[in-house]
């Protein structure tokens, strides 16, 4: 390669991680701020993905003052992540006791889990409710709450965390909530949601959705949220039968004896 080939290829290449880095910089820095730009901040993981990427790219290209640049912004993306919720690995322990629980956003089906105990619906509106069910394993009991509060608006949404918040709140039993919640751990109003229930998050990032067995470039919206004694010992997701199905996730859940 030429003299003057190699110095248009090296001034192509500063202006594609130029505007690549100052691009990233400013979707990270929004993301950041979730209250005002929600559909950014469901995108943080795809934004970290992309900083790998590049990250990659520009240690083969020798530019390494850019790799530097997305080596914080990964760090960044990271840290804000692992805050909210488990990205690689399922919360896991060597419980006592395991359950098999299959969660089908279209059926809800709590009543057919092993030492279920009826099913009762709890309705957020005339269109939107949760399956609950008793769960009796020997001398532990539980709640199982199954939902699915995808394709609802924002302000729905929103008063659907605060109805299941109360719901919650009001048990005097332990409770495992099972469900597409819509939206992404890091954003506020689910943050809130856990920390006004002391819910936990128990499985790592599940990239499935309508129609999709799942792919990077989805939001993970469905979650295992349980108090602490709870774990996931096995976690897999099925193929769904259509583009109008939802994939079925199946879980083997642990918990400790009382």
């Amino acid at each position: 390669m030429g003299y003057l080939s190699q110095k248009k290829r090296s001034v192509r290449e500063y202006k594609i991680f130029f505007a690549s880095a100052v691009l990233l910089s400013i979707l990270t820095i929004l993301s950041l701020f979730s209250d005002s730009f929600p559909a950014l901040t469901d995108k943080l993981f795809l934004f970290y993905l992309i900083n790998i990427l590049l990250l990659g790219y520009a240690l083969f290209c020798m530019q390494i003052k850019f790799a530097l640049i997305f080596l914080l912004l990964i760090l960044i993306n990271f840290f804000h992540l692992s805050a909210s919720s488990h990205l690689f690995f399922n919360k896991t322990y060597n419980g006592d006791t395991d359950i098999r629980i299959s969660y089908n956003a279209t059926t809800l089906n709590t009543h057919e889990v092993s030492g279920a105990k009826g099913r009762r619906w709890l309705h957020f509106s005339s269109e939107v409710q949760a399956s609950v069910s008793e769960i009796n394993i020997g001398a532990n009991n539980f709640k199982l709450i199954m939902l699915n509060f995808a394709n609802q608006s924002t302000k729905a949404k929103q008063s659907y965390f605060t109805q299941l918040k109360n719901y919650i709140i009001s048990q005097d039993i332990p409770v495992v909530v099972i469900g597409n919640f819509g939206l992404s751990a890091w954003q506020p109003v689910m943050q809130t949601f856990l920390d006004d229930t002391n819910l936990k998050i128990l499985n790592r990032l599940i990239f499935a959705k309508q129609g999709s067995r799942g792919n990077y470039f989805n939001t993970p919206t469905f979650y295992v949220l349980a108090f602490d004694g709870f774990s996931i010992k096995d976690l897999s997701v099925s193929a769904p039968d259509s583009k109008k199905d939802f994939p079925v996730i199946n879980m083997l859940l642990g918990f400790k004896e009382n």
